[in-house]
């Protein structure tokens, strides 16, 4: 039998709400020729047994019982026995939106002959709905074919591995790829190694759905959350650190990941709060603090090491006082700049009502002028025909007097005549 054109790996812990879902999506795809490779990473529940149940009626599902070791190592488990041309990870919980979706990819990878290709997804969240977040939203260069160095900013392209099929010739390529045991955010250094090694190509389909769970383990914030996220922020800085500026990538570790424990430093442990500030002061070097946006963040975190949680409560809360202070001020020179604004429409409308009527004069006394060229033109029109019956008249004078000239000399020649016939002379 030929080799599967596709390897789907499935790492699955505790979803046997979901599972089948996942499963009937990959199951009932269009292209046949797929293995699917499960690998019960320590479930409690009845994942297992729904795998079981799946692998007996359809001979292309491979199952892996191993022992937890979490989802990216598990990951790396599938990858090492995968058969497939090219390689899909498929969360447990989520599914194939489209059942096209295998076939389209192997089609397209195909074709344009890269080591990537990267696709859309849809969000699921139960409270939602289903809902196509902007920033999810790839901002692919114009090349059909791109690099990293086509990419606007690399930092905010956003890191899941499961959004991506892989040509298997080109994992195997590497020996490096980022899957340790038991962290989270474990496919953020992945991706970032995954872009700056590989030829990538873009097809906008939405062929994922990705499920918000409030339980993943990406929503979960506590010490060894915070911990894993800063590992991977010192991968990530490794990995990253001659291809972007590092201003950009303190950027990055705001906007991602201190924002979500803003406020929250006595959740954690003061080696852990010790251990961010370690990794803000590494990535820093020569950077200036001020630059960074989000930068109260550093200094929140900071203070709250010099605290005890009551003072710390407190500064948090006059800084949230200052800051209510300045929005109120905002919100104030707002609405000022607003009522200005609706006096100056006022006037605007004012002098356009004033310009309408200065309009409907202009054209009335138009209309006015118009009669009176009308006039005129009848007058001169009236004047040439009195001109040319003068200039008649005249012609007719002209012809009279001629006449009575011609008349006159007749008269004096008869007048002498007579004279000399008569012997007058």
């Amino acid at each position: 039998m030929s080799s599967p054109k596709i390897s789907v790996i499935v790492p699955v812990y505790n979803v046997e709400k979901y599972l089948s879902e996942c499963l009937d999506s990959i199951v009932n795809q269009t292209l046949k020729n797929i293995e699917i490779i499960c690998l019960n990473d320590g479930s409690t529940d009845n994942s297992l047994s729904i795998l079981q149940k799946y692998a007996s009626k359809d001979k292309r599902i491979k199952i892996i019982d191993k022992e937890n070791e979490g989802l990216g190592y598990t990951r790396k488990v599938g990858l090492d026995i995968a058969k497939g041309k090219y390689v899909l990870f498929c969360d447990s919980d989520d599914y194939y939106a489209e059942l096209t979706a295998f076939e389209e990819l192997y089609n397209y990878i195909e074709k344009m002959k890269v080591d990537v290709v990267i696709f859309e997804s849809i969000r699921f969240d139960k409270n939602k709905g289903f809902c196509i977040e902007e920033r999810d939203l790839f901002n692919a260069p114009q090349k059909k074919i791109f690099s990293y160095l086509d990419m606007n900013n690399i930092l905010f392209f956003r890191a899941y591995a499961w959004r991506k099929i892989y040509s298997k010739e080109f994992l195997d390529s590497y020996d490096d790829w980022f899957f340790l045991k038991h962290i989270i955010y474990e496919d953020i250094p992945f991706h970032f190694q995954i872009t700056i090694r590989s030829r990538m190509s873009y097809i906008n389909k939405k062929f994922y759905v990705y499920r918000m769970r409030e339980n993943s383990l990406g929503h979960i914030l506590n010490d060894k959350a915070i911990c894993d996220r800063c590992k991977i922020f010192e991968e990530v800085y490794k990995i990253l650190k001659e291809k972007v500026d590092s201003l950009d990538f303190l950027n990055f570790i705001y906007l991602d990941f201190f924002i979500a424990i803003f406020g929250q430093i006595f959740i954690i442990k003061i080696d852990t709060a010790k251990k961010i500030i370690d990794i803000i002061k590494m990535a820093l070097k020569n950077v200036d603090i001020f630059l960074v946006q989000q930068r109260e963040l550093f200094f929140f975190l900071r203070a709250g090491l010099r605290m005890n949680p009551e003072n710390y409560m407190d500064y948090l809360n006059k800084k949230k006082l200052r800051n209510i202070k300045k929005e109120i001020q905002y919100r104030d020179n707002v609405i000022k700049n607003l009522d200005d604004a609706v006096k100056h429409r006022d006037n605007v409308i004012k002098n356009l009502e004033d310009a309408v009527k200065h309009r409907d004069n202009v054209i009335k006394n138009l209309d006015d002028a118009v009669k009176h060229r009308d006039n005129v033109i009848k007058n001169l029109e009236d004047a040439v025909k009195h001109r040319d019956n003068v200039i008649k008249n005249l012609d007719d004078a002209v012809k009279h007097r001629d006449n009575v000239i011609k008349n006159l000399d007749n008269a004096v020649k008869d007048r002498d005549n007579v004279i000399k016939n008569f012997g007058y002379e």
